[in-house]
């Protein structure tokens, strides 16, 4: 700078006055101008930390050379000044040399040990430093109480010394921070000084796994996210960062696996789950309770563990019935519900039989058959199934073994049948009383056993009676019964005579 030619011409015209002087060893030289770049120092600080008469909007005379004479800067003021600009003559540098503040400075012990040191040497010979000294910015935060307060402080003195700032003060991405208008704007925040002078953030801040969290790819790419900002910004993350329970959830141990779980992270980027979790249906049984009742229930907790269901809930055809109108409407039905929570379907969801059943192509064709779907809705089902006489019909051995006769199974197949069954005489005829005592019958029973029988009733002359309207007047007649109850009369049926009799008629 042109101010340290000046003073080095200074004191070689003071040099050079005696002749004792003149004769100074190189050792007494070295001394002086040591001497000589401690001024320099000294004219270069304080000259614009402390006196340069900065310009005010009103009169600056009675504040000129004072630090509280330090002023913000005009608007309109011009360019920052450069080294050719600043020019002393002898009589500036006497009065700058016999300044008090300046006098003081020289006699201190830790600044000439700076002045002796070449980083210090270094940086009073950087212009940058000369254009930050010259800059009326930094000449306000040398005048703040704040900066006074600071630089006493042995924390921030030991923030200057370490590795850490050495290493961080030379980074272009620090640099690049510093003058962004996002730190501009947040460094005024109080609510981010705030966030300094916690405690919490104090012991957050050296903890090496947060450490590694910010060095993470994960967080770079996460925290240049539109949506993990928004998200930030919501008044749903306002409520749940306070909230005592999801602080309890995020130290527990159990969502310390949970939340490396491939599983649990395929989960959380699946579409299906964040149109569940954006479903106000879903949002609702959150908010009543029924939700997390539901999680913490041990029942519940065994079936998502089980094998069977890990399964089933990949199961495409799982996942179809789970999409469909009708189990949407099934699921809601409360008489469903019921179902689920009788006993008589706990018993039967564990039968082996029941399991068997649900698992046969037989009951895969007719559950899918819409006559059976009718048989179902029909309210006469309704009332035979709670029927306690059906009930005692279906856990009947005789029945349990005609179910499986072949012969049973052809005649429900028959045509016949299906016509006799939907006949009104056959339904009066099932409901009689008289048909009520005749099939619990042993004679009957035995009848209908005879081979005799198994002859007649497929004998198309006995079709032909039994359809001929004598035969329909004849079997109300009274006198008839009457006849087919009398003993004498059934011992003439059992005489050979007689069969003999009606043989040789034939």
């Amino acid at each position: 700078m042109t101010i340290g030619r000046d003073l080095k011409r200074y004191y070689e015209a003071k040099i050079n006055q005696g002749g004792e002087v003149q004769t100074m060893d190189r050792r007494q030289k070295r001394l002086m101008w040591g001497v000589a770049g401690l001024a320099l120092a000294v004219c270069v600080i304080g000259y614009f930390a402390f006196f340069y008469p900065w310009p005010s909007s009103t009169d600056n005379s009675a504040t000129v050379g004072t630090i509280g004479g330090v002023e913000k800067v005009n608007r309109q003021r011009v360019e920052p000044l450069a080294e050719q600009d600043v020019v002393l003559g002898d009589d500036q540098l006497q009065q700058l040399l016999q300044n008090e503040q300046i006098q003081g400075l020289i006699a201190n012990k830790a600044f000439k040990r700076a002045m002796q040191d070449k980083a210090f040497a270094g940086l009073m010979a950087d212009r940058r430093f000369n254009r930050l000294m010259a800059d009326r910015r930094f000449a306000d935060v040398l005048a703040s109480k704040a900066w006074a307060g600071l630089r006493t402080n042995p924390d921030f003195a030991a923030l200057l010394a370490s590795k850490a700032w050495a290493g961080l003060r030379t980074n272009p991405d620090f640099a690049a921070l510093l003058a962004s208008k996002a730190w501009a704007g947040l460094r005024t925040n109080p609510d981010f000084a705030a966030l300094m002078a916690d405690k919490a953030w104090a012991g957050l801040r050296t903890n090496p796994d947060f450490a590694a969290l910010l060095a993470s790819k994960a967080w770079a790419g996460l925290r240049t996210n539109p949506d993990f900002s928004a998200l930030l910004a919501s008044k749903a993350w306002a409520g749940l960062r306070t909230n005592p329970d999801f602080a309890a959830l995020l130290a527990d141990k159990a969502w310390a696996g949970v939340r490396t779980n491939p599983d649990f992270a395929a989960l959380m980027a699946d579409r299906r789950f964040a149109d569940l979790m954006a479903d106000k249906a879903f949002a609702g049984r959150l908010e009543k309770g029924s939700f997390e009742a539901l999680m913490a229930d041990k029942a519940f907790a065994g079936l998502m563990a089980e094998k069977a269901y890990a399964g089933l809930r990949t199961n495409p055809d799982f996942a179809a019935l789970l999409a469909s109108k009708a189990w949407a409407g099934v699921r809601t039905n409360p008489d469903f519900a019921a179902l689920l929570a009788s006993k008589a379907w706990a018993g039967l969801r564990t039968n082996p039989d029941f399991a068997a059943l649900l698992a046969d192509k037989a009951w895969a064709g007719l559950r899918t058959n819409p006559d059976f779907a009718a048989l179902m809705a029909d309210k006469a089902w309704a009332g035979l199934r709670t029927n306690p006489d059906f009930a005692a019909l279906m856990a009947d051995k005789a029945w349990i073994g005609l179910r499986t006769n072949p012969d049973f199974s052809a005649l429900l197949a028959d045509k016949a049948w299906a016509g006799l069954r939907t006949n009104p005489d056959f339904a009066a005829l099932m409901a009689d009383k008289a048909w009520a005592g005749l099939r619990t019958n042993p004679d009957f029973a035995a009848l209908l056993a005879d081979k005799a029988w198994a002859g007649v009733r497929t004998n198309p002359d006995f079709a032909a009676l039994l359809a001929d309207k004598a035969w329909a007047g004849l079997r109300t007649n009274p006198n008839f019964a009457a006849l087919m109850a009398d003993k004498s009369f059934a011992g003439l049926m059992a005489s050979k005579m007689f069969q003999e009799a009606l043989a040789a008629s034939e």
